[in-house]
């Protein structure tokens, strides 16, 4: 990208086998933000950056952190969808980059007397300039 300032974004979705809502996202901070699609028949939960969480100005990577809680019932394996841009803050869409992954996961069984961790997913963005510390 010729303009060095740089805008990060993202939005993800986690969905059943059958394409239901799965659990739900919770906010940690004023980087990410939770939308509610509730359209009758199409129930989704989408966790995505604020204004303050698109990084403006900032070269190299970004992440952003954010809270599931699994379904209450077993629904079987649950996907997560992510989408991130990098985009050059030119206000159009050339040289921008997207990106998308997925991930499936399955239940597995409860361990009965111990506590439930808490589920934090971590999401990163790393541009070709930055070091992907993997």
């Amino acid at each position: 990208m010729e303009n060095e300032i740089y805008r990060k974004t993202f939005e993800s979705e986690k969905l059943t086998s059958s394409n239901a809502r799965a659990g739900a996202w919770r906010s940690l901070n004023n980087q990410t933000q939770i939308v509610e699609d509730n359209l009758p028949g199409f129930r989704r939960q989408y966790a995505e950056h604020t204004s303050q969480g698109a990084f403006s100005g900032q070269t190299g990577g970004a992440s952003w952190t954010l809270n599931w809680t699994a379904p209450a019932e077993d629904s079987g394996p649950v996907t997560f969808y992510a989408a991130g841009n990098q985009a050059d803050n030119n206000g159009s869409n050339t040289e921008d980059q997207i990106y998308t992954t997925q991930v499936t996961i399955s239940p597995t069984a409860p361990v009965t007397g111990l506590p439930l961790a808490s589920s934090l997913l971590l999401f990163n963005l790393y541009t070709a300039s930055a070091a992907n510390p993997r």
